[in-house]
């Protein structure tokens, strides 16, 4: 006589069980989901970054400094460190997900000497070119048309004192330099390219983006910031590393 387990006969209740063994248990859930251990890492991370380290951060920081309008240097640093990983993490987690190579973004292999050297040559373009639109704009523009663009907001910033501050500042600015970068020109201008089959366009409409970030300093602000998305987007589009932008920019924001 043959074995009903072996002909796959179960009786009723054997039946009964074998089907509730097969379904997930809301104690103990199947886990299996595809991805990778690195992207699983990835995804979490960036859901961190978005949604819960920046109240973390706002909830802890009113804790300890109080009134916002009163942020010393090191919570206005703080903040910016929190702002830029909000932003550079679920960027580089889309990159990796792209296929596309980090290289293809600016992410080539760091140069020690030639990409501060280029820092530096971009860093001088821009000076001239700002000085150059200002000094066009003095001679097409009347006086009172002149002074309304470029004049600044009353946004203040919280002065650095002493070396440990000096220090913290300069690192929190190259850090949002970093993300403005990575933001604009490594991944937007070239999702741009590929949407427009444009760089000039792509350049334009990135600059337009930067110069959006910075309306919070007034005309002035963001028509300096214009300027400098120009020069550091044509930069990118002939080097395509983002090292020498980033330190560029760097240069033209730390005090």
């Amino acid at each position: 006589m043959s074995d009903p387990e072996q002909d796959g006969l179960l009786a009723p209740a054997e039946a009964i069980e074998s089907d509730e063994a097969s379904e997930d248990s809301p104690l103990a859930p199947s886990l299996e989901s595809g991805l990778s251990r690195r992207q699983l890492a990835w995804k979490t991370a960036a859901v961190l970054a978005l949604a819960i380290l920046p109240a973390w951060y706002f909830s802890f920081s009113w804790l300890i400094w109080g009134d916002p309008d009163a942020a010393s240097v090191v919570d206005v640093a703080l903040s910016r460190f929190v702002h830029s990983l909000q932003f550079w993490l679920p960027v580089c987690y889309l990159i990796s997900r792209s296929g596309e190579g980090w290289s293809k973004f600016g992410f080539a292999r760091p140069r020690w000497l030639l990409d501060p050297l280029l820092a530096v040559g971009v860093w001088m373009c821009d000076v001239v070119f700002q000085r150059w639109v200002i000094r066009m704009a003095s001679r097409l523009l009347a006086a009172d048309q002149f002074e309304a663009l470029f004049s600044h907001s009353n946004y203040t910033y919280a002065v650095a004192l002493t070396p440990g501050e000096h220090v913290l500042q300069a690192a929190s600015l190259a850090a949002s330099s970093f993300t403005e970068e990575l933001v604009m020109r490594g991944y937007l201008l070239r999702r741009f390219e590929q949407l427009f089959r444009s760089t000039w366009l792509s350049v334009l409409f990135t600059s337009v983006l930067f110069a959006g970030y910075h309306t919070y300093q007034g005309p002035g602000g963001t028509v300096h910031a214009f300027v400098a998305g120009l020069t550091y987007a044509g930069a990118f589009c002939l080097f395509r590393r983002l090292w020498p932008v980033v330190i560029a920019h760097t240069l033209g924001i730390v005090p």
